[in-house]
């Protein structure tokens, strides 16, 4: 059960990769101002955020976070924050925006439109 919930989140994650491999493998700085507005544990009772990222999503200051009973690796990277399998092996970028003093998280893919995943800071 749980490796074919694994097997759809890589499937989900390799249908939007767009150029993430460019984007994580090129320069190591990341926008630090953002970076600690994700950290913490974000909810969400939309059904186009569970099926993106799980209900709960939680963003650590070592650039790992949890969602879907699993550890994936993240980072911002020119305003985009890249979300990979912790070997590397598969990454996906996503555009995303705070609001609600920064309470409010909006996830959407950049290649699927439609996909629009909002969660709020627990």
């Amino acid at each position: 059960m749980k490796r074919q919930r694994h097997e759809k989140i890589a499937l989900l994650m390799m249908a939007l990769i767009v150029v993430g491999t460019v984007l994580f493998s090129g320069c190591n700085q990341t926008d630090s101002s953002q970076t600690n507005n994700f950290l913490g544990t974000w909810e969400s009772q939309d059904t186009e955020a569970i099926s993106l990222l799980g209900q709960k999503v939680i963003f650590f200051s070592n650039n790992t976070m949890f969602f879907n009973d699993c550890f994936y690796k993240w980072a911002i990277k020119e305003g985009i924050l890249i979300v990979g399998l912790m070997d590397g092996s598969i990454q996906v970028a996503l555009n995303y925006s705070f609001s609600n003093n920064d309470n409010t998280l909006t996830i959407s893919s950049v290649t699927a439109a439609g996909n629009i995943a909002v969660y709020t800071k627990q």
